[in-house]
């Protein structure tokens, strides 16, 4: 017999097939020629995934012939291949027998074998195995051994996905009208196998009228979708009321074996809220005054009328040009109402000013019918009104002397309800300047458009300044319950009460018909002046102008500065800081230049009559003072003096020396012809003649500022003359010599012609003195102290002296010490110390340490001029001398001659002359020559002195005070030699 395979499909549920392999009982050779194929599971594609897919089932007999009755036995019965986990045989794989059957029979125990396609999620698309069945075939059978079915499969992903996967149109207000469409795209969302889509449905079985498939459900065609690609649909919502659906369900069928059908879930909420106002559609608060404060609260409710669905608050606010006038109260306020539940607000009325007021009250809601709910409020207000008139009062400047001046103030009730004065608050800073005065009394009651009037009064006191006070009102007005009225006044003095004291004018040469600089010094009042502050000098007719340069307070203005009206100078300070404020009762120093005079005729015909008018302002214009004064010293329509000097140290530039110089001024006057004319008489330096002083420019002690006429003479001031200078040619020419102060400052030079009526004058401009320098150009320091200073009375003349105490450069001076130390085996040191108070530091041409004394007696010679200090030391410290020593420059020559240490009694022609005019260093002789033999000769003699030839090495020629033993001291040695002798009294003989 031969082995025969029958293979009979069946089909089973749609899915399930059997196929039936009969094996002949005789040969029991399976042969598969019917089916060389093998078994292809791809009746529609299986997705991958757990569990058997697809089953197929096959029944293996014997289908020998009739005589044989043999058996042959399954050894074994497997699946091979690569993808053989992608099969699984269910069952009849057992070993065992299989019985013969004859072919003619019914198949009589046949073993049914299941086999299962099995999916694999790594492997997809078509896979392949072997159905391997191995038997025991007999020695005689034609063939035995294993047998091979070929079985096929296709592994697919295909599945159905929506996007997205429902729909949710939230809360609907029934009747509100259709939603915008909702896109859902359906797709193939695998990677192997076709999606077959068959058919849509909308709400199946039910219906749902209230939601709208674009296209309709009906209208799409079965579509197959490929891996990737997808198909699109929208839905909408549109309910009718509050009965509408408000679910659906979209039904798609594929051939997808998982989602079958597949279901999209549509839901929404349907609403019907909406607002209600359940209170008067506006609201009156009537007439309030404003005294009586906050009104009650009016309420305003509102419902949700609908009987489904939250009714939100949006917003609740007052608006209008008047919504400050009225209050909200929504404290404790929900954002949403549920059907029937409704809400309260409450508005107050609060009004802050009278008349009439209206605001709108908007309460915005998610009624899509009625979003905005606008409820008008209004009101009206009343009160009593504050009226004053003025709000300020300044009742501007007046001198100290002129009386109270008055004001009247009208006070009145312009409001609707009688008004109630309470309080009047006058203050005032500084002082009780001001009064008030009313004939009624407080508190008072003013009707509506009632008006009452009080007074204010001003008084002014001194001091002299701007005066403030305020008038403080108060009243049941509710606007302003408290007005202040600011006042304020300025007290000035006529200073002409008070000229000498408070301004001096000086004009500087030179004087009449030419141009000069005017010096204004005026103390300013109480006020002081401001820092934007001016000042107007008003100069009498007969003066003209160039260009005008101002200088304030040492610092000069730009021309743009200075105004010149005719005789009117206007000085404006307002762009220099550094001018201002004047201080309080400072004073203010102007200097005006290129101003001419006018000519000497014009000048002695209106001088007289010679008025001048300073003014001083603030920033605002306000005159802070006003003064007048009548030039009266000084005789300026005359050409005036000035002066040159010749310092020792030289000057500083500028009219500046430092301390201690030595300054020999020379004074001129410029045109003695014209002093003539005024009957005047000329220099004269005889004694009890003319005279000449220095004046502090202030006054150390008062701070006042001096003149040469109020001034008295500085500490170290000029003396009088005492004899006749003749060697000065001319009576237009004079000179003196003057050793400046210890203490720096401003000094004037003046002087005083002998019968002159106008008294002293002032010698050209001002001049400055500052402090001691040192080579450095620093001021010199303090000297300072070791051990403990020395008992003054040690320090006397009467134990030590020098002299003499004033010499020219290079003079010698001799310092002797007597008593008490000069009797001590110690070791005693002198030296002139640089500074003119103490000890510091020591003078030019003395060695630093200073000298040793020895015998009682050492000699200096200074090469520099100044003040100094003799100091001498015999223990730890330098002890400064209760006298000082002047070193003078070699004076300014006379005309025609050069005073210098070359020259025989520096080149004076007679002892006579040289003697007069050194008269102040106490000179009282001179000697020529240093020989031992000496012929005296008479002071007054005028003889002729050799100064060639061998003779003074041999004679010395003694005049004056030579001729006895008074001091001496040799200016030259060399030949010519000569010196001079000095003192007080006469030496020992």
């Amino acid at each position: 017999g031969k082995l025969t395979c029958v293979f009979c499909e069946i089909l089973l549920m749609s899915t399930f097939y059997v196929l039936i392999l009969l094996v002949n009982g005789a040969l029991c050779f399976p042969l598969f020629n019917d089916y060389p194929g093998g078994h292809d599971f791809k009746v529609g594609n299986w997705r991958v995934g757990p569990g058997a897919s697809n089953t197929w089932s096959t029944l293996l007999s014997n289908v020998g012939s009739a005589d044989a009755r043999r058996f042959f036995t399954v050894l074994n019965l497997t699946i091979e291949g690569v993808y053989n986990t992608s099969f699984q045989i269910l069952s009849g794989g057992e070993p065992g027998p299989i019985p013969e059957t004859p072919y003619d029979t019914l198949h009589q125990n046949p073993r049914t074998i299941s086999i299962a396609f099995t999916p694999q999620r790594h492997v997809l698309g078509l896979v392949s195995a072997n159905l391997t069945l191995k038997t025991d075939a007999p020695t005689n059978e034609l063939v035995a051994g294993s047998y091979y079915l070929p079985l096929y499969g296709t592994s697919a992903d295909y599945y159905l996905l929506a996007t997205p996967p429902a729909v949710y149109f939230g809360n609907k207000r029934a009747g509100s009208g259709v939603t915008d469409p909702v896109p859902i795209m359906i797709s193939n969302d695998g990677e192997v196998g076709d999606l077959h889509i068959y058919s849509f449905e909308l709400c199946p079985n039910v219906g749902c009228p209230d939601f709208v498939m674009d296209p309709p459900a009906y209208s799409i065609p079965a579509m197959t979708l490929t891996p990737g690609k997808n198909f699109t649909f929208t839905i909408s919502y549109d309910p009718v009321n509050t009965a509408s659906i408000s679910s659906a369900v979209i039904s798609i069928s594929s051939d997808d074996s998982i989602s079958n059908p597949f279901l999209i879930i549509v839901n929404a909420t349907v609403t019907d809220e909406y607002v209600s106002l359940l209170t008067p559609s506006s609201l009156n608060f009537g007439t309030r005054d404003l005294d009586n404060g906050t009104s009650p609260a009016s309420l305003v409710t509102i419902m949700n009328a609908g009987t489904n669905g939250i009714l939100r608050i949006l917003s609740v606010s007052l608006t209008g040009a008047d919504a400050g006038h009225f209050l909200l109260n929504v404290t404790g306020t929900a954002s949403g109402l549920a059907a029937g539940i409704s809400q309260t607000y409450k508005v107050y009325y609060k009004p802050v000013t009278v008349g009439r007021h209206s605001a709108l009250l908007t309460i915005n809601t998610s009624d899509p019918t009625n979003p905005s709910l606008n409820i008008p409020l209004q009101a009206i207000a009343v009160h009593p009104v504050l009226s004053l008139s003025p709000l300020s009062v300044n009742f501007g400047q007046a001198d100290v002397l002129s009386g109270p001046t008055n004001v009247t103030l009208f006070i009145g009730n312009v409001g609707q309800s009688n008004l109630t004065v309470r309080v009047f608050n006058l203050t005032t800073n500084p002082g009780f300047t001001y009064a008030l005065n009313f004939t009624w009394k407080l508190p008072a009651v003013l009707m509506v458009n009632e008006t009452r009037n009080i007074t204010l009064r001003w008084t002014p006191i001194l001091p002299d300044g701007a005066y403030f006070g305020n008038l403080t009102v108060l009243s049941d007005c509710f606007v302003r319950p408290v007005v202040v009225v600011p006042i304020s006044s300025r007290v000035i003095l006529y200073l002409d009460r008070y000229s000498d004291k408070n301004l001096n004018i000086t004009l500087l040469p030179p004087y009449a018909g030419l141009p000069t600089t005017v010096q204004v010094a005026v103390r300013t009042a109480v006020t002081g002046l401001p820092v934007r502050g001016a000042v107007q000098l008003d100069f009498p007719p007969g003066f003209t102008f160039g260009q005008v340069v101002a200088t304030v307070q040492g610092q000069t203005l730009a021309p743009s500065a200075v105004t010149v009206v005719d005789n009117m100078v206007h000085i404006n300070c307002a762009a220099y800081p550094g001018i201002g404020p004047v201080s309080n009762g400072a004073v203010l120093n102007l200097l005006l230049t290129n101003v001419t005079m006018p000519p000497t005729s014009l000048c002695r015909s209106k001088y007289p009559f010679w008025v001048w008018n300073v003014t001083l302002y603030d920033a605002i214009g306000g005159l802070l003072e006003y003064t007048y004064n009548k030039l009266a010293y000084g005789d300026y329509c005359a050409d005036g003096m000035y002066y040159t000097w010749n310092t020792s140290p030289p000057d500083l530039g500028n009219n500046t020396v430092m301390s201690g110089t030595s300054v020999n001024f020379t004074m001129t006057v410029s045109s003695p012809e014209v002093l003539a004319e005024t009957t005047l008489g000329l220099l004269n330096t005889s004694p009890n003649a003319d005279q000449a002083k220095i004046v502090d420019l202030v006054n150390p002690s008062t701070g006042v500022t001096q003149t040469c006429t109020t001034g008295s003479p500085s500490a170290r001031s000029l003396p009088p003359w005492t004899s006749s200078l003749g060697e000065i040619p001319g009576p237009n020419r004079t000179a003196a010599t003057w050793v400046t102060s210890q203490t720096p400052g401003t000094f004037l030079l003046c002087y005083l012609r002998l019968g002159s009526p106008v008294g002293w004058e002032q010698v050209g401009s001002a001049f400055t003195v500052t402090a001691r320098l040192d080579s450095s150009g620093q001021p010199i320091p303090a000297y300072s102290w070791v051990g403990f200073p020395a008992p003054s009375d040690t320090l006397a003349d009467i134990w030590q002296n020098f002299s003499p105490q004033t010499v020219v450069v290079q003079d010698r001076v001799t310092f002797t010490i007597t008593g008490f130390h000069a009797n001590m085996n110690l070791s005693y040191w002198a030296k002139v110390a640089a500074a003119d108070q103490d000890c510091s530091g020591v003078a030019a041409g003395v060695p630093a340490a200073g000298l040793l004394v020895v015998g009682g007696k050492v000699t200096f010679q200074v090469t520099s001029p100044g003040i100094y200090k003799f100091c001498t030391k015999w223990g730890l410290d330098w002890e400064a001398m209760n006298a000082y020593l002047l070193v003078q420059t070699v004076p300014t020559a006379p005309a025609g001659l050069t005073l210098s240490m070359a020259d025989v009694m520096y080149g004076f022609s007679s002892c006579d002359s040289f003697v007069s005019y050194f008269a102040q260093q106490q000179r009282c002789g001179c000697f020529v020559g240093n020989g031992t033999a000496f012929a005296s000769v008479e002071l007054t003699r005028p003889i002729g002195m050799l100064v060639n030839g061998d003779t003074h090495s041999r004679l010395t020629i003694n005049q004056g005070c030579c001729t006895r033993k008074f001091t001496r001291t040799l200016v030259r040695s060399s030949p010519p030699a000569w010196g001079y002798c000095s003192g007080a009294a006469p030496s020992q003989e």
